[in-house]
């Protein structure tokens, strides 16, 4: 496969130049590629990113090929005059009569492919059709999308960066200014494999790449492990970023765990007892410390798993990474007869906590929510977009009586979505490989549309049998075919809703 092949527009663009050249649809190509539910919404919007100097590429491409097998006077796409449809009554409007001018310029600003098709009054497929026949004109190349067009390739970024940083305009970034590749790239968009081209072609000597720095093990075991501090501050004394200490701490053979402080503790951790002093250099050692003041009350820690709801494993690995920061064995298993019990450092332990026994038990929720870090921005606008899909979606009064159960909200559109694709798969199992989700996450969203539509859709496949659908499944399969295209933009649209929400400045 060529190198182009790792660019998700290759098979889009493979796709497109087939039936330009034969007129057929693409899966009847020779080795045509995976219909995915990735690939699909990436062949959708193809024509919708065209341009005018694409085309003309594509076509000389076409062209070559067509050389290559003996063919030299037809062009690359042919189609039979338009009037032989003169006087016929036809049940759209003729494509060639929209607004060109409106469309390019809704294509300029990068808006969904359904707010462009309703504002020029037509559908997805002909607006496709007019979007790959009359494409957007060739942009000019600026300094920022070099790297877009080839990062690697440089070759073809040379001329453009020339124009871009000529000599004098180089020795002043690198040499006067001693400024490093990477900031000089973020200036002018000149990748740093073509800076070091220019570099060697204007006789400027590189730089060498400055050393490591050292850590001395033995000061970084005692601030790490001892004094329990975090890599980003260690970082921050040193110069370093928290990574770098991460990757020094590892060479030297110091395993790197989890230091963070609570934010707001709601205990005094100086004031400590100095046994259990160890175990509260970060944010879980209130936790485990809870844990093993509520165990040592039970005979067995069977008992204990079944009185609080944790597992065995969760326990046992709680208690044994207790008994490592504290250094010894806390407690004695539970044998034949004989129950659980405390070694003397356990009971130690126990008195020690005594004053803090009320903290510990009584209020440990408030102390670990007070001690969790806050959400990443990425995750409160993830939370964002799970709220504005339970939203009631606008559109819902364009699909028919019998899905409008089902396409009330985003979410419903996405799970009526699913359920065309998964319809033409042998089994659950086959699509969820396909579409690259989790049986576990598409047998909900399918037993919901189910409860929403208040029937049966499909009858699972068993050993050696396919899923077939029942008889409501195909008359819902039937009624909703149609509206594909606008399913299939449900969640895109609800994405763009959250990180414009996010956007949003705060009141007050």
């Amino acid at each position: 496969m060529p190198p182009a092949a790792t660019n998700q527009r290759f098979e889009p663009a493979r796709c497109f130049l087939f039936e330009r050249i034969s007129g057929l649809p693409y899966p009847q190509m020779p080795d045509p590629p995976n219909n995915s539910l990735s690939f699909r919404s990436r062949w959708r919007r193809f024509p919708l990113l065209l341009t005018r100097g694409l085309i003309d590429g594509l076509d000389q491409i076409g062209q070559a090929f067509l050389a290559r097998h003996g063919i030299h006077d037809e062009p690359v796409s042919w189609q039979p005059p338009v009037s032989l449809l003169d006087g016929l009554d036809l049940p759209r409007p003729d494509p060639d009569h929209l607004d060109i001018d409106k469309l390019h310029q809704l294509l300029g600003r990068g808006q969904s492919p359904l707010p462009i098709a309703q504002a020029l009054g037509t559908d997805l497929r002909t607006l496709r059709y007019i979007a790959a026949q009359y494409p957007l004109p060739t942009p000019s190349l600026t300094a920022e999308q070099i790297r877009a067009r080839a990062p690697g390739n440089v070759n073809r970024s040379l001329p453009l960066a020339r124009e871009i940083l000529p000599k004098a305009r180089f020795e002043q970034l690198y040499v006067d200014e001693d400024r490093p590749f990477t900031e000089i790239e973020r200036e002018t968009g000149v990748c740093r494999k073509t800076l070091a081209v220019l570099a060697g072609e204007y006789g400027i000597p590189r730089r060498r790449a400055t050393q490591r720095k050292k850590l001395d093990k033995e000061w970084l075991h005692e601030q790490y492990v001892v004094q329990g501090r975090t890599l980003t501050d260690i970082g921050r004394e040193t110069g370093m970023s928290g990574s770098a200490v991460a990757a020094r701490a590892r060479g030297h053979g110091i395993p790197v765990g989890n230091n963070r402080q609570p934010r707001s503790a709601r205990c005094d951790f100086a004031s400590a007892p100095a046994v259990i002093q160890p175990s509260l250099n970060n944010t879980y050692g209130i936790r485990r410390l809870r844990i093993f003041l509520q165990v040592v009350r039970y005979p067995t820690l069977g008992e204990a798993c079944r009185a609080h709801g944790i597992s065995p494993g969760t326990l046992t690995q709680q208690l044994q990474r207790l008994e490592t920061d504290l250094g010894g064995q806390l407690l004695i298993r539970a044998g034949r007869g004989r129950q659980l019990e405390l070694t003397l450092h356990g009971e130690e332990v126990v008195r020690a906590v005594a004053d803090w026994a009320k903290t510990l038990v009584d209020q440990p929720r408030k102390t670990w929510q007070q001690s969790s870090p806050r959400p990443s921005p990425a995750a409160r606008t993830r939370r964002k977009a799970r709220a504005l899909r339970t939203d009631d979606a606008p559109n819902a009064g364009c699909f028919p009586t019998l899905l409008e159960p089902a396409v009330r909200t985003y979410a419903g559109q996405r799970r009526l979505h699913r359920f065309l694709q998964a319809a033409s798969y042998p089994t659950l199992a086959a699509f969820c490989r396909t579409a690259g989700i989790r049986p576990s996450t598409l047998t909900p969203q399918l037993q919901h549309i189910e409860q929403d539509l208040q029937g049966q859709l499909l009858i699972r496949g068993q050993h050696g049998h396919r899923m077939r659908l029942t008889d409501f499944g195909e008359r819902v399969l039937a009624v909703a075919l149609p509206y594909a295209d606008q399913l299939a933009l449900s969640e895109g649209r609800a994405r763009q809703m959250a990180v414009r929400g996010s956007a949003t400045p705060r009141k007050g």
